[in-house]
């Protein structure tokens, strides 16, 4: 992906953020940073492959985690933090993402968008999934519940506080708040039978 693509991808998010998705057409993404709408098709031909750019965008961003993570931390739940408080720095830093990814109604519309997006998905639970197998295999983490279900908890607590966050318009610290969850969340992790 170059550079000139990735500036029209993150344009676009902000513009989708800012205006709901309707208003990310090629004419306003061109116009938001200064390009003429042929230049933009030179890119991207269509609002379609910007959105499938958005989710390639992202996923390049988790396999990035995912190595920089893979299992180096001989603690699973460390671990996990580790990989959650990446995404809380790159939401952060680019918080108008957090709207893309928790729009599905964007990816429900289209087979390919929609896809894309599952597998997306999939990739995150098929690596924390193996976060909370090794969490269980070295009795860290409670291995009395299925590793789906604690994924669930996991990502569902953080998806719920990604969106508070979101519909407060950032008004409060998402890594504080993660902290916070954070403590919650590994009281239900641990194996607490040691």
């Amino acid at each position: 992906m170059t550079d000139r693509q990735i500036e029209i991808l993150e344009a676009s998010v902000k513009l989708a953020a800012k205006n709901g998705v309707r208003a990310m057409t090629i004419k306003n993404i061109a116009s938001e940073i200064g390009l003429t709408e042929a230049a933009l098709y030179r890119h991207f031909q269509s609002k379609r492959e910007i959105l499938l750019g958005i989710i390639q965008l992202f996923s390049l961003s988790s396999q990035n985690d995912f190595k920089a993570i893979s299992m180096k931390n001989p603690s699973a739940l460390s671990e996990l933090k580790k990989l959650i408080l990446r995404r809380i720095e790159q939401f952060e830093h680019f918080p108008e993402i957090a709207y893309i990814m928790l729009s599905l109604d964007i990816f429900m519309q289209d087979e390919e968008l929609r896809v894309s997006a599952a597998e997306s998905i999939h990739k995150h639970k098929e690596f924390i999934l193996s976060l909370i197998l090794k969490g269980q295999e070295k009795n860290e983490i409670r291995s009395d519940s299925e590793p789906k279900e604690l994924f669930r908890i996991v990502l569902g607590s953080f998806r719920l506080l990604l969106t508070q966050w979101f519909l407060n318009k950032y008004q409060f610290s998402l890594k504080d708040e993660f902290e916070s969850l954070w403590k919650t969340l590994e009281t239900v992790l641990k194996n607490n039978s040691l």
